[in-house]
């Protein structure tokens, strides 16, 4: 309950923080500060717009210096929200099987993580996805 009550005057004073301030404060930006950190891009785009049917393989081996400040291990954002790995079974049984019950026993429970809340709404959707497509269980 404190949590939620931090979580709501958070949001309240980042919004009245968005709300009362300038135009110029909301879109300035430091450009030198961002000429500097895409100088080593921008000397990596030169190079391939020169030697446009270069490969990556090709360019680690001529011109490891170029690549080697790349950081490509970053995942892509659908990856790091939620994947497969993460679903909890028991949760998401919860939101399919039985919505009312799963919500008091998940989604209201301090102690489940995010995981299991998100797999309790993943089920949830399945549950009104599948009664929408056979038009609901005993309606006839």
């Amino acid at each position: 309950m404190k949590k939620n009550i931090l979580f709501l005057l958070l949001g309240l004073f980042l919004f009245s923080n968005s709300v009362f301030s300038s135009n110029a404060e909301l879109f300035s930006y430091d450009e030198s500060a961002m000429q500097n950190e895409f100088s080593e891009l921008v000397v990596l785009e030169n190079y391939v717009l020169q030697n446009e049917s270069t490969t990556y393989t090709e360019l680690s081996i001529q011109q490891p210096q170029l690549v080697s400040s790349l950081n490509l291990s970053c995942p892509s954002p659908l990856n790091m929200a939620f994947g497969i790995g993460d679903m909890k079974w028991g949760a998401f049984a919860w939101g399919l099987l039985c919505c009312p019950v799963g919500f008091f026993l998940v989604i209201l429970d301090d102690d489940e993580d995010s995981d299991s809340k998100i797999s309790f709404w993943i089920g949830v959707a399945c549950s009104a996805i599948l009664g929408s497509i056979s038009g609901g269980v005993g309606y006839h």
